[in-house]
């Protein structure tokens, strides 16, 4: 993960201390993470809900006192923006803000109608107003692509960003063996309790892959992620589609696919999902969502296609070409080295000795 990447790379030059929010699963020595916020508090409330399913008050306490002998605070992600104001007054922020959140709400609201559409406006407004105050009072905001730098200044004009690109761990990706191919095997990867993913393998299942199917009866369909909502377990009810909830690694999966896709119709920063796949030398058709910020070419490295029509033709040109695959899987795991750790950690690295050029002895604190 991105934030792990930034978290090492920050231990390597300074005394770093994480301070993260523990889940019920995973009990790390951090802070409880709050309870999620009810329906009615999400509609009422002026805050938006990302931000106001990170409130606590144990974790601003926290921030405080690491604060007091820190050169710098590094908030990993929007919502962690909200304990800026618990640092004592002089400790630079650096926001690495990997999406222009508002973006999403205002593309999801878009896909809905009635009073799904108003809700999600109305959040997407909410993000907004608070995404440009955290771009206002970071001194520094890390984008994931130049395509979100330029956003950044046009929410905030001025605003100090720098790009950094996604620094993946992707030694086991690259390692894949591509001899354990299931002939004709689908894969989607992602979280399936995100309200993006859950849009783009709905439409993928729904509106694409009968179109697959109809032209390569062999296809199925592999649904890999954590905590899938009941709407994607309704998906595995359909013919040559399973869902895998829940796995402990996701690279074996990967590495039976003749074909990754990730079809997202709405997102920002750079697609992780994408770049291990590619690692992983399987052809990838995603959209134009999904290749946003990626420094990949159509038909070299991957395929784009943005409606239902396209999309089921890549995936049945690649199912139905096996050295044009293997052509396009092989490209696509070189270009996909140019986003591994190494690149994150030197660009981290650097903000550090900039910062350090103020207050040479202190530590870094990342939320």
């Amino acid at each position: 993960m991105r934030a792990e990447g930034i978290a090492a790379a920050l231990s390597a030059v300074a005394d770093t201390t994480v301070l993260h929010f523990d889940d019920a699963e995973h009990q790390t020595g951090g802070v409880p993470r709050p309870s999620n916020p009810s329906a009615l508090e999400r509609l009422l409330s002026p805050t938006p809900s990302l931000v106001r399913c990170f409130r606590s008050a144990e974790f601003a306490r926290r921030v405080h006192e690491l604060g007091r002998t820190s050169i710098a605070c590094f908030c990993l992600g929007l919502q962690m923006m909200q304990y800026a104001d618990a640092l004592p007054p002089g400790i630079p922020v650096v926001l690495d803000n990997y999406n222009v959140e508002s973006d999403i709400l205002e593309r999801l609201a878009g896909q809905r109608s009635g009073l799904k559409r108003a809700y999600w406006h109305l959040q997407a407004a909410k993000l907004r107003r608070f995404e440009r105050w955290a771009l206002r009072r970071a001194d520094c905001v890390i984008a994931i692509s130049n395509a979100d730098k330029r956003r950044f200044r046009e929410l905030v004009p001025g605003v100090r960003a720098a790009t950094i690109a996604p620094g993946l761990h992707l030694d086991r990706y690259l390692a894949c063996q591509t001899n354990d191919v299931v002939p004709g095997r689908i894969v989607f990867v992602g979280a399936l309790d995100w309200y993006v993913n859950i849009d783009a393998i709905s439409w993928f299942a729904c509106e694409v892959f009968p179109r697959i199917r109809e032209r390569s009866s062999q296809a199925s369909l592999a649904i890999i992620g954590r905590r899938p909502v009941a709407e994607v377990m309704m998906l595995a009810q359909q013919d040559a589609i399973t869902l895998h909830a829940d796995v402990p690694d996701v690279v074996p999966w990967l590495a039976s696919a003749t074909l990754t896709v990730v079809p997202l119709r709405y997102g920002s920063g750079v697609q992780t999902k994408v770049i291990e796949a590619m690692a992983t030398a399987k052809p990838v058709v995603t959209t134009s969502v999904g290749a946003e910020g990626l420094d990949v070419q159509h038909g070299e490295h991957l395929l784009i296609a943005d409606d239902a029509v396209g999309f089921a033709a890549a995936c049945v040109k690649v199912l139905g070409d096996a050295s044009y695959a293997v052509e396009l899987g092989r490209n696509a795991r070189e270009r996909a080295r140019h986003y591994s750790y190494p690149r994150l950690a030197q660009d981290v690295q650097r903000l550090v000795s900039e910062l350090r050029e103020v207050s040479p002895c202190l530590p870094v604190n990342p939320l």
